[in-house]
């Protein structure tokens, strides 16, 4: 894999395109089966890079090497920008830790053009776009 090493269980499924996971601060092992608390306690993310641009999709970094796992990150990111992909509003997860202003820049003007987001058609109520300009 490309930049530093760490010790996540990153697999790169193919060039540029990495999945990895971790536990999901929220599980709970408790959770009656069948209910909306069910789910398993590892979640996925991936990352996906491109010549000019790198999307992370649904990041959650794991909590065990996190310092590790961000260096390997940037040297992923390599100083490109980055666009980050929310599957479901809830998949928030560390993408308040990633994002535009914090660690990485944007990966283009779409995200502050200041268009509100919209439906996408034929999407599930939880999905919503913006449009890109420019």
């Amino acid at each position: 894999m490309n930049g530093a090493s760490h010790s996540g269980d990153a697999l790169e499924i193919a060039p540029g395109l990495v999945r990895w996971t971790a536990p999901h601060p929220d599980w709970d092992p408790d959770a009656a089966a069948g209910s909306s608390a069910d789910w398993g306690q590892s979640v996925g993310s991936v990352l996906y890079e491109q010549p000019e641009v790198v999307t992370l999709i649904d990041p959650l970094l794991p909590p065990d090497g996190r310092g590790e796992f961000l260096r390997w990150l940037d040297g992923r990111v390599a100083g490109r920008p980055v666009s980050i992909l929310t599957t479901n509003h809830w998949h928030r997860r560390d993408r308040a830790e990633l994002g535009p202003g914090t660690r990485y820049r944007r990966a283009s003007s779409h995200s502050r053009c200041g268009a509100p987001a919209r439906r996408c058609s034929g999407c599930p109520r939880s999905r919503r776009s913006w449009p890109a300009t420019g």
